[in-house]
């Protein structure tokens, strides 16, 4: 592989292996919660409703940089599975609101275990200072990024 002169090859692989993280942890979280029906993008979702109920889905789709129309076919089947409802808004009728259902009550637990599992996982070997680095440093890799997108 070609790199700039300026660039060191490890440099080079960083979005990969982002990238391949990423993918990683969506292939195990997908694996642990098969049994409940549900995807690691459609829990995605149902935590930032958690978080923030009766959010639009272009809101939605924003926060979890997702393009609106895939994140419409997840909400379709998330209401499909009786997650959520959509409720019209009530001061625009072209828009509509997603709302959880009491469904996700008995499961949030469960599926923030399965996350910290898989971040035990994933931090095996590490120790507590260099997993608080890690955080740190992905999460300037997050704001350089989000500034970049401004």
């Amino acid at each position: 592989m070609n790199t700039p002169k300026n660039q060191n090859p490890n440099q080079a692989q960083l979005a990969v292996q982002v990238h391949e993280l990423s993918l990683d942890f969506s292939k195990l979280f997908n694996r642990r919660v098969k049994h409940l029906g549900l995807t690691r993008a459609q829990w995605q979702v149902l935590r930032a409703l958690y978080s923030k109920d009766g959010r639009t889905q272009t809101q939605l789709a924003d926060e979890l940089t997702m393009a609106t129309p895939p994140m419409g076919k997840i909400i379709d089947k998330l209401e499909a599975g009786k997650w959520v409802v959509r409720k019209p808004d009530p001061r625009d009728r072209r828009k509509n609101r997603v709302f959880l259902t009491s469904k996700i009550d008995p499961l949030i637990g469960p599926l923030r275990d399965s996350v910290e599992d898989l971040r035990k996982i994933a931090t095996q070997g590490m120790t507590k200072i260099e997993q608080k680095q890690l955080h740190r440093l992905l999460s300037h890799l997050k704001v350089n990024l989000e500034d970049e997108l401004k």
